[in-house]
């Protein structure tokens, strides 16, 4: 049943260019499987192969003008709408917008789709944040959501004034690519990097939006708390061990960031999805029985 739905699909998806249509199918044979071992019909739960096939090709054919920059200066895209527009800051979770890179929220560059990496690695497919799944997803799972980036830079704040008294008058700032320190500042300097983690992470506990929203600002504010915590780590594990390469933590940071991030995202999404397909299940009418 599961490879016949995933062979109707792919036959009705043939004019997709064949990366993406690899992506979409083999997304599609993971989430098959799991509503196999649910016990779910991949009709009941996702619907007429066709009928599918067409919703996900909308969905992959999707590009709004969101996606695009502002501005360009050389090439390389310039942003400012990011901190005020929920429409640019979608642009960071677009499971159905195929491009691993986008333009970044604020400044020069680019940044990490998370909902095409989600994809990618066939955690979702590109039609699976939709409005019903949104809705199912519960309330007390985007709280514990919203907490993650908290729970980062509390921990972050915590450990800094606990090792304040054992810091220098000045500390390393900023790291090369060697991980050396590149400079000294005093020590309070610290203070802003502990803020780069618990101001976003105080904005992402508000609750007067959208479910995708709410936790899109908390994958942002997570990836920025765990930034802060590798800067604030970094730093003082110079300062006691000025031989280190301490700075090479700052590194790692990006994709343990990237990771937490995208955590918060499908967790909480993938809940919405196995509500989904049980209700679908629940309200498909019972099959009849031929009577002889």
């Amino acid at each position: 049943m599961t490879e016949n739905y995933v062979r109707a699909v792919g036959a009705r998806l043939a004019g997709l260019p064949g990366a993406d249509r690899r992506r979409a199918l083999s997304a599609l044979s993971a989430q098959l499987d799991e509503l196999a071992d649910a016990g779910l019909d991949p009709e009941t739960a996702l619907g007429d192969p066709a009928e599918y096939a067409a919703h996900l090709q909308d969905a992959l054919a999707g590009d709004s003008a969101s996606q695009e920059a502002r501005w360009r200066i050389l090439g390389l895209p310039v942003e400012t709408r990011g901190p005020v527009s929920a429409e640019v800051r979608s642009r960071t979770w677009d499971p159905a917008n195929p491009r691993l890179v986008v333009p970044r929220l604020f400044g020069l560059g680019w940044t990490l789709n998370l909902g095409a990496l989600a994809v990618r690695l066939g955690l979702i497919r590109p039609d699976d944040a939709d409005e019903d799944v949104l809705a199912r997803i519960p309330e007390r799972e985007i709280r514990l959501a919203q907490a993650v980036p908290a729970a980062v830079a509390g921990a972050t704040a915590t450990a800094l004034a606990l090792a304040w008294r054992t810091l220098p008058p000045t500390v390393a700032s900023g790291f090369g690519f060697s991980g050396r320190p590149r400079g000294e500042a005093p020590r309070w300097t610290l203070t802003a990097a502990v803020a780069l983690g618990v101001v976003p992470a105080l904005w992402a506990q508000r609750g007067n939006a959208q479910p995708e929203e709410r936790l899109v600002r908390a994958a942002s504010a997570t990836s920025l708390a765990v930034i802060s915590a590798s800067v604030v780590a970094a730093t003082v594990a110079q300062a006691r061990a000025p031989r280190g390469r301490w700075g090479l933590l700052t590194a790692a940071a990006l994709p343990a960031g990237a990771a937490a991030s995208l955590a918060v995202l499908v967790v909480p999404l993938r809940s919405g999805l196995r509500r989904a397909w049980r209700s679908a299940s629940a309200s498909a009418p019972a099959p009849t029985q031929e009577t002889s």
